[in-house]
């Protein structure tokens, strides 16, 4: 088997011949375009315009294909980030002076998101009431 050239990660790769015609600018090229043809649409792309026809027209659709998936890529990163929710942790609250604590832990009313007694008392589902109406 013969060994194919390496290519880079950051490199797109496509051969000539999956396109048959590329439209630039309103304008469809073929591989057998003029050459002045080929070389407005790579001047127009800001791309080398070096080269023969061949060269130039898969230096085009080589362009075109990282387009495209740019594009594609652009449009995952937007989709997954309409898609991930965002935590919101709750504030944290500050506890007052010591002597408006002391105060409160004597009867725990009205309810502080400070003590830790009437958070716990808050979390549980099965909570005894005083007045036996449960």
């Amino acid at each position: 088997m013969p060994e194919g050239r390496q290519v880079f990660a950051d490199g797109v790769v496509m051969d000539a011949a999956d396109f048959e015609k590329i439209v630039v600018n309103g304008v469809e090229l073929t591989v057998s375009s003029s050459l002045a043809a080929l070389r407005s649409g790579c001047s127009f792309y800001g791309i080398s315009q070096s080269g023969g026809k061949l060269k130039c027209y898969r230096r085009l659709v080589n362009h075109l294909k990282a387009l495209e998936l740019e594009l594609l890529k652009n449009a995952a990163q937007h989709a997954a980030a309409e898609v991930e929710r965002v935590p919101h942790a709750p504030t944290l609250a500050t506890p007052p002076s010591l002597e408006a604590q002391r105060k409160h832990e004597l009867t725990h009313m009205p309810y502080q998101p400070w003590c830790e007694s009437c958070v716990c008392f808050k979390a549980r589902s099965d909570r005894q009431c005083r007045d036996d109406s449960t």
